[in-house]
């Protein structure tokens, strides 16, 4: 049986698959920025929900990153492939 866009395959209730979708993509992405985490944090203040991204910064280096993440502008059609993969898989303690 063919799987339907979007909906969750119910062999994989981890949501594998779906997570490795939403790395590929975001991987794909970021070979463009030069980092995966600079990709993601200029996704993340792209959102207009977010008001604050919280950063985790362990190393120096990484307090440079979340900075340049700023200079980042992430096109529509960016966004577009980055939110793609993404669906709603519910809980998944239940």
């Amino acid at each position: 049986m063919e799987r339907l866009a979007g909906v969750p395959d119910p062999r994989d209730p981890r949501g594998v698959r779906h997570r490795l979708a939403i790395v590929l993509a975001l991987t794909a992405c970021a070979v463009l920025a030069g980092a995966t985490s600079l990709l993601a944090l200029a996704w993340v203040l792209r959102n207009p929900l977010v008001s604050a991204p919280i950063v985790g910064a362990t190393k120096p280096h990484h307090l440079q990153q979340a900075v340049d993440a700023l200079d980042l502008q992430l096109s529509n059609e960016e966004v577009a492939a980055l939110q793609a993969p993404y669906t709603n898989v519910g809980p998944s303690w239940f």
